[in-house]
């Protein structure tokens, strides 16, 4: 058992590290100021504010709704990972525990920008922020160790 609790001590450790830094990346990046880009890889990534008001990708869905929506699901995810870990299931509590941490991170912009400070910026792709990706790798390692025990149940 203390062998899984340090397992998610590690899991949440880890990313409330990296929301630390995406918080200090969002700093650095309203310091830099509207209309300035950093160039990190040859124009196709680059470092700068950007405001989104909506949803992931700007997909048109913003305002009181959306914040309300955002703390509903953290309510659930919170509750899911108080239930993950309970029934013994620690990677997956610690990784739902990231995925929370990295939404908090994004709400918290919500409440004081009335959007979401993005500041990578992928070239024909996106405009993202390391919150984002906590959330996008969390979601899919859960998926990939959803698969790989029902793969491991299969055989």
């Amino acid at each position: 058992m203390i062998g899984l609790i340090k397992k998610m001590a590690w899991i949440l450790s880890t990313a409330v590290f990296f929301v630390l830094i995406d918080r200090l990346l969002k700093a650095y990046a309203l310091k830099l100021g509207d209309g300035v880009e950093l160039n990190i890889i040859g124009g196709w990534l680059t470092f700068g504010p950007a405001l989104n008001k909506y949803i992931a990708f700007s997909l048109p869905l913003a305002g009181p709704i959306l914040t309300t929506s955002i703390i509903t699901i953290l309510f659930v995810v919170l509750l899911t990972v108080i239930k993950q870990y309970q029934s013994g299931q620690i990677t997956n509590a610690g990784l739902l525990g990231a995925i929370f941490l990295g939404a908090a991170s994004n709400l918290y912009d919500r409440f004081k920008y009335s959007g979401v400070i993005d500041y990578f910026n992928l070239k024909y792709f996106s405009v993202f922020n390391l919150a984002d990706s906590i959330i996008v790798a969390s979601v899919f390692l859960l998926i990939f160790l959803a698969i790989k025990k029902d793969f491991n149940k299969a055989k």
